[in-house]
């Protein structure tokens, strides 16, 4: 008879059809009566999943938790033979299955059951440990307590006079010449015991067993078949068996073989289930199974880790599973159960990865590759070992069994044999990785291959790893030079803080002229990145070096990377690579040379009007530079000469193809630059929301030292928004980390300086403002390029003498601002009458306001057009004109609603009409603070009557302007009075100043809202 496990049986149908713990304990107690003796205490993980779902019955203990899934004909089929052997009708049952398929555990779970039923249990354990003891595992089956003192002391004597056979160490066919005799003593002294009752032997791990003992065994079986004795032997299946002379006499005579397969997707399912609950196991079983190939060992272990890690949260709808601690032991325990062999058969199989052969692992470990086949089958049986190779989880927890130099050793051995088979670099690389030792010219040609196709492949990381381990391989200066310059361009794509240890020495390199072409163009850029101006500088003034740079774009590249990081006409141009004389005939014919052509007129947008101009060649650059490592600084300054020309949308639109380009690259230097670019765009429009959104991963992507002096770039965005935004500890926080000197010296120098003196500004800082802007106002003077578009520095000034009450100066600032070129820029412009309608006469405020208006709607800056219409509805609001200034006052929230993604930030909302404000934050529910009862806001038209009459105006007036009788105005103010908690006209101001902020709604400044309301 065979019986093999399958999914479903009398048990399952019985526990499906029981729910709750009484149920199921008298379910267990049905169908298997030693559930009875086993309490609670065993079951209780059983009960808890039959409460809150169906299960199926278990046999399987791990960790003292009864498994009946898919075994339930295993054990209905030794159930029976129970049931012959109790009848005379002995019998021997081998049960066979792969590694840790359970056969330990139905053993168990059967002595249990047989137990209860009156029969004598008794158990051996096979153990390599004791092979060599003879008799050691007959001895073991008569150490129960229940036995009387006789037959265990006759025992006794049978296993010593065995001890004392001279063929006892001999195979199990030569000893059976030697021990027949106490063999035929065991034997009857076992059928003497069956005589009183029916006697069950279970021998686990029999391949295990001593000769002696498989001997007696086997005299054994041949005399079962009219005794009530069971036999019952656990084996391994495997291609080899560990004891051929007994495996075949055994399978000769009758008997009954029972095969444990690995749990079906449904079993793990089911055990899932039964101990995570229904909603888990539909999330995890499916992935469960894949990892443990249905071993229940390993499924079981990743129940424990899910159960530590509380994986199994019905609130997490994700479909992950993450092996922890007690699946790597489970890995552990099953590798240590088979001989030395497996386990390092398993760590080849796992060093070499999925194109692992048994001639590889062979060659690599110094085996057969016979006995590398049969281990690798014993491997996929157990479940570990896929078509694919091992798991990534089960790969790692493998190579968790070898200590740090044993794995190197064993990855450094492996990179060897694969470069001697002719193995692509790519796979090479990876073991030298991990071995994280190389030696010999091949390995560093293999590095140095593998790191070519890495950059190739944009894996600049991996390329990174590659050429810092071939330094330690080469050993030839002309090639450690080649290697550093490739390592260079490698780690500076990911990290150009990682460049720095080999700085000096690449800058060696180009005094001495080891390295020419693009190779010095790169040095150049990562001198001028880390702000070592002097470093760069000795370079370009050296006419061998600058020779050597005869490629017009080489030149051109330079020196459009000196404009953006230094600045224009603040160094000089290497030679070669001046821009052209506007107007001056090209050299090379009617279109000369293009590169050429585009620094000079991108130099020119600095220097004077040409935003038309300007526009092409940002443009021909975009579209002639494909973005790597070299065009990273041309192509951010071309998206900035867009927007400093007026074409932000232009701009935006270009930056968000080049970000997806790094991010598909995955370039993260790339993605840091051009995401700062990307904010500062951003906030050249106005949208606030986006302009922090990406400045902050941008910033995030780099450490500060990794940036250099690009760091400005970033902080200026972000401190620019804080302020904007009324948060002056954040903006505070940035402007407290380090940066370097060389970068107030450069481009980003002056971003920052200008963010830094509005942060000042807006904390009424006035003095420490004016420093910074006119710091910002002399380096762009000094540098030919004061032009509004790039930085309206004057604005800024102006808007400090604004704060110190020089309204004169203002209007100078701005007038001369607006004499300038490039000072018909919408933004430009707009953001000038802005400025100049504050500091002019409140009459002639609403005409300069609305032209501001204008301008700055066409230009699309967002932000600057909220601060004019808040500007307009206060000058509307002074000249008690209430019905436009809540028309402009409305009008401003709505705007700096879309600055922000949908909230309006306080800081924008000042100078607006105090019930604009107060409306918008009814809207948002925000209850303003009250005087005493703060549960009744004003109305709409109870907050206008209230405001009118607070600022002076009798009811007759009020009623006018707002269109209802006197009578209405009467109850209005009775209402108001009540909700106030105020008796008179005069203490309205001041209860409407305890209801809301006062700079939202009547302005704090000497009452000017109220003294100009009362003039007008």
């Amino acid at each position: 008879m065979q019986v093999t496990a399958s999914r479903r049986g009398r048990g399952v149908e019985r526990w499906r059809s029981a729910t709750g713990a009484a149920a199921l304990r008298r379910t267990l107690a049905e169908v298997h009566p030693v559930g009875r003796s086993l309490g609670c205490a065993n079951v209780r993980r059983g009960i808890s999943s039959a409460e809150s779902g169906p299960g199926r019955e278990r046999v399987f203990c791990f960790g003292g938790i009864l498994f009946l899934v898919e075994r339930d004909d295993c054990l209905h089929a030794l159930d029976e033979l129970l049931a012959e052997c109790s009848r005379g009708n002995g019998s021997v049952a081998l049960v066979s299955g792969g590694l840790a398929t359970g056969k330990t555990e139905l053993l168990d779970h059967f002595a249990e059951r047989a137990a209860g039923q009156g029969a004598l249990v008794l158990r051996a354990t096979g153990s390599k440990a004791e092979q060599a003891l003879p008799m050691g595992a007959m001895s073991q089956l008569f150490q129960d307590a229940a036995l009387p003192a006789g037959p265990v002391e006759r025992v006794e004597e049978i296993v010593a006079a065995a001890a004392r056979s001279p063929a006892a160490g001999e195979p199990a066919e030569d000893t059976g010449r030697h021990t027949a005799q106490e063999a035929r003593d065991l034997c009857a002294l076992l059928l003497e015991l069956a005589a009183e009752r029916p006697v069950v032997i279970g021998i686990d791990d029999v391949h295990f067993v001593d000769n002696a003992s498989l001997h007696t065994l086997l005299y054994l079986q041949r005399r079962v078949r009219s005794a009530r004795i069971l036999l019952v032997l656990n084996e391994w299946t495997r291609p080899r068996m560990a004891q051929p002379f007994f495996h075949a006499e055994t399978t000769r005579q009758p008997h009954h073989r029972i095969r444990l397969d690995r749990l079906s997707r449904t079993g793990v399912h089911d055990l899932f289930a039964h101990s995570l609950g229904e909603h888990t196991a539909g999330r995890l079983a499916s992935s469960a199974y894949l990892l443990t190939g249905g071993n229940p060992m390993l499924v079981n272990a990743l129940i424990e880790d899910c159960e530590r890690r509380a994986d199994h949260d019905p609130d997490d709808g994700s479909a992950r599973i993450t092996p922890g601690v007690c699946f790597d032991q489970a890995v552990h325990s099953i590798l240590h159960r088979w001989e030395p062999a497996l386990l390092e058969v398993a760590q080849g199989q796992a060093v070499l990865g999925e194109h692992a052969s048994p001639a590889l692992i062979a060659r690599l470990l110094g085996v057969m590759p016979e006995r590398a086949a049969e281990m690798q089958d014993i491997l996929g049986t157990a479940g570990l070992l896929g078509p694919s190779g091992f798991p990534e989880p089960v790969a790692a927890a493998v190579l968790g069994t070898l200590d740090a130099e044993e794995r190197s050793q064993l990855h450094s051995l492996c990179a060897e044999l694969l470069h001697k088979l002719g193995s692509s670099t790519a796979e090479i690389a990876v073991h030298l990785l991990a071995a994280d030792r190389a030696s010999g010219r091949w390995a560093m040609e293999v590095l140095r291959d593998a790191a070519a196709q890495a950059l190739a492949g944009n894996d600049a990381e991996h390329a990174a790893a590659c050429l810092e381990l071939a330094l330690d391989a080469c050993t030839h200066d002309a090639e450690r030079l080649t290697i550093t310059a490739m390592l260079a361009r490698a780690a500076w794509r990911v990290n150009p803080a990682a460049i720095l240890p080999h700085l000096d020495t690449l800058r060696e390199a180009v005094r001495e002229g080891s390295l020419n072409g693009r190779d010095v163009v790169n040095v150049i850029r990562y001198l001028l990145w880390q702000g070592d101006i002097e470093g760069a500088g000795e370079i370009m003034n050296d006419p061998a070096v600058m020779d050597d740079l005869a490629d017009a774009q080489h030149t051109a590249e330079l020196s459009l990377i000196l404009l953006a990081m230094r600045g224009p006409s603040h160094h000089p141009l290497p030679r070669g690579a001046e821009p052209a004389t506007p107007g001056a005939p090209e050299i090379g014919g009617p279109f000369g040379n293009p590169w050429a052509r585009a620094t000079a007129t991108l130099t020119d947008v600095l220097q004077r009007e040409s935003p038309e101009a300007a526009v092409m060649s940002a443009e021909y650059i975009l579209q002639s530079c494909r973005l790597s490592d070299t065009t990273l600084e041309i192509t951010a300054f071309a998206l900035l000469a867009l927007q400093f020309s007026g074409r932000p949308d232009l701009a935006a639109l270009w930056c968000d193809g080049l970000i997806e380009e790094a991010v598909r690259r995955r370039a993260n230097t790339w993605q840091a630059v051009l995401g700062s670019v990307r904010a500062e765009i951003a906030l050249r429009q106005g949208d606030l929301a986006i302009a922090e959104a990406k400045a902050e991963a941008a910033f995030s992507r780099l450490q500060p030292k990794g940036w250099g002096v690009l760091i400005g770039l970033p902080i200026s965005t972000l401190v620019m928004v804080h302020t904007a935004l009324n948060r002056p500890e954040r903006a505070a926080e940035l402007l407290t980390l380090l940066v370097p000197e060389a970068m107030f010296d450069t481009s980003f120098g002056l971003l920052y300086l200008r963010a830094r003196g509005h942060h000042h500004l807006a904390g009424d800082r006035a003095l420490a403002a004016l420093s910074d802007f006119q710091s910002c106002g002399t380096k762009l003077r000094d540098w030919n390029a004061d032009v509004p578009t790039l930085m309206p520095w004057r604005t800024d000034l102006a808007e400090v003498y604004l704060k110190l009450a020089r309204p004169d100066v203002t209007r100078d600032l701005v007038d001369r601002q607006l004499e300038l070129p490039g000072s018909q820029n919408g933004v430009v412009r707009g953001v000038s009458l802005r400025v100049k309608a504050a500091a002019g006469e409140l009459g002639q405020r609403p005409r300069l306001l609305k032209k501001a208006i204008e301008l700055l709607q066409d230009s699309g800056n967002r932000l600057e057009l909220v601060r004019a219409l808040a500007d307009l509805s206060a000058a509307y609001q002074a000249l008690g004109d209430f019905a436009r200034a809540r028309t402009s006052g409305r009008r401003a929230v709505q705007e700096a609603k879309l600055c922000y993604a949908g909230a309006v930030p306080a800081q924008l909302l000042r100078g607006l009409p105090g019930e604009v404000v107060v409306a918008e934050r009814e809207k948002k529910e925000e209850p303003a603070p009250a005087k005493g009862d703060t549960s009744t806001a004003l109305s709409d038209a109870e907050r206008r009557v209230a405001t009118l009459a607070a600022v002076g105006h009798t009811n007759r007036e009020i009623g006018n302007k707002l269109y209802i009788t006197v009578s209405t105005v009467e109850q209005h103010l009775t209402r108001i009075y009540r909700k106030l908690q105020v008796s008179s006209r005069d203490e309205l101001l001041e209860g409407l100043r305890l209801r809301r902020e006062p700079e939202d709604l009547l302005d704090d400044h000497d009452g000017g809202e109220l003294a100009a309301e009362r003039e007008f």
